[in-house]
């Protein structure tokens, strides 16, 4: 059975959970679009970066970086019932655009039920792991306890500090300074710092379009992590979505796999007031399986 969530911030006083998730996957396929179009035209083709959006979703990929966040289909089943013959496309487009290492993504609320089955008949397999997603109302939260730490806005003059610092905190190439550098100043994002004295020690974006936001692109340095700094970064723009007219808030962090803890952004985010809302799972080439349909 379907449930059902109260006071969505869309004007309605109920939505069907799967309604809700189509909301937050068709968003976030127009945030994957703004993240792909801000890199600049020289790491578009130092990485082989691509991407492709259809009525069946929108594929990503960097074929010189082998990493599936990179390179994966996104939305399959979420505009529209998802069809044989998409599912085709999705997997040629990337087999021809991707690295050897990418994914199909598949919500809870996909459809037609019959997805899953079509993914793994042309040898493509659930993944370990995943991306959680999660969401709350964009209202006012108390502050974060003081930190020791300040963060400020991020303007175009703090462009390289912020791809610089955003390299360090994922431990990227130095290539993606560029394409991290890109962030602030475009517009509808908004971009953070946090510092220490005058060192850099954490970066954060949100992408706001009309009343809906998506938080990303948040880490810290990783001599500063467990100091609350994640957790700051998640109350302040909170804080300036409420201002700014948000209703709804998403956010994403990977799944934690069976017999694993949640990793810290995982509790940072809960404790930020974010539901939970779903998990993505990837489908994966496993080799051996990909003449599986005309064998069985």
């Amino acid at each position: 059975m379907i449930s059902t969530l109260q006071t969505d911030g869309f004007g309605e006083s109920k939505e069907s959970e799967a309604a809700r998730i189509r909301k937050i996957e068709q968003f976030y396929v127009t945030v994957r679009r703004e993240i792909m179009a801000a890199a600049p035209p020289e790491f578009v083709r130092e990485t082989a970066m691509s991407q492709f959006h259809c009525d069946d979703g929108l594929g990503v990929a960097l074929k010189n970086v082998p990493s599936v966040p990179f390179n994966r289909w996104l939305g399959l089943g979420v505009d529209r019932p998802a069809t044989e013959q998409a599912v085709d496309q999705a997997i040629s487009w990337m087999t021809e655009h991707a690295s050897s290492i990418w994914g199909l993504e598949v919500t809870p609320a996909a459809l037609p039920a019959a997805l899953p089955d079509w993914i793994e008949a042309r040898g493509l397999r659930a993944m370990p792991g995943g991306f959680a997603t999660f969401w709350r109302e964009a209202i006012q939260v108390e502050q974060s306890p003081e930190t020791g730490f300040v963060i400020r806005r991020a303007d175009v003059e703090d462009a390289d500090v912020f791809g610089t610092t955003a390299v360090t905190c994922f431990g990227m190439p130095v290539s993606f300074r560029s394409w991290m550098s890109a962030f602030p100043g475009r517009p509808g994002w908004h971009t953070y710092l946090a510092f220490r004295d005058a060192t850099p020690v954490g970066v954060a974006a949100m992408f706001i379009d009309a009343e809906m936001a998506w938080l990303g692109i948040d880490a810290t340095v990783p001599a500063f992590r467990g100091q609350g700094i994640h957790g700051a970064l998640l109350s302040t723009r909170i804080g300036d979505a409420a201002q700014s007219g948000v209703k709804l808030l998403t956010i994403e962090t990977d799944s934690p796999s069976a017999n694993v803890p949640p990793n810290a952004a995982y509790r940072n985010i809960e404790r930020a007031g974010f539901i939970l809302s779903h998990s993505r799972l990837h489908y994966g080439k496993v080799p051996g399986l990909e003449n599986e349909r005309s064998t069985a």
